[in-house]
């Protein structure tokens, strides 16, 4: 069997001893396609019985490289406390939350539990559902 001609864009890359060929098929993409014709001739000297069949194999190899990005939230958190207070006098304490992470942070609280010597009204425990703090 010896290979007589194929189409215009399916030419082989080379032809190997024994009459077997292979295709660099290059770039796919999603949903294309890419067609390979074939017109072969049995060689002269083929046994005649053997003339009506014709064996196709093929192997296929295929890469698929992609790049993401990992989303993650990445939450830092300061507490400025002032110097000092006089014994009694509410003390002012400024709390910040940053998100310097590429995502949201969903489902944010914020605990605190207050040493001893400090009090709040709704106790020492201390929980504030602060939701989502963008990034």
């Amino acid at each position: 069997m010896s290979l007589v001609r194929t189409s215009a864009s399916s030419t082989p890359t080379r032809v190997r001893p024994g009459g077997t060929a292979g295709w660099a098929l290059g770039h796919i993409p999603a949903g294309g396609e890419q067609v390979i014709k074939l017109r072969l001739k049995a060689a002269a000297t083929a046994d005649p019985k053997f003339l009506h069949t014709i064996e196709v194999s093929y192997q296929g190899r295929g890469q698929n490289a992609r790049q993401g990005t990992v989303r993650q939230a990445a939450l830092e958190l300061t507490v400025d406390p002032p110097a000092a207070v006089p014994v009694g006098t509410p003390v002012p304490v400024r709390i910040t939350i940053t998100n310097p992470g590429n995502s949201p942070a969903r489902d944010v609280v914020l605990q605190s539990t207050l040493p001893e010597g400090l009090a709040h009204r709704a106790g020492n425990d201390l929980e504030n559902a602060l939701g989502v703090i963008e990034a």
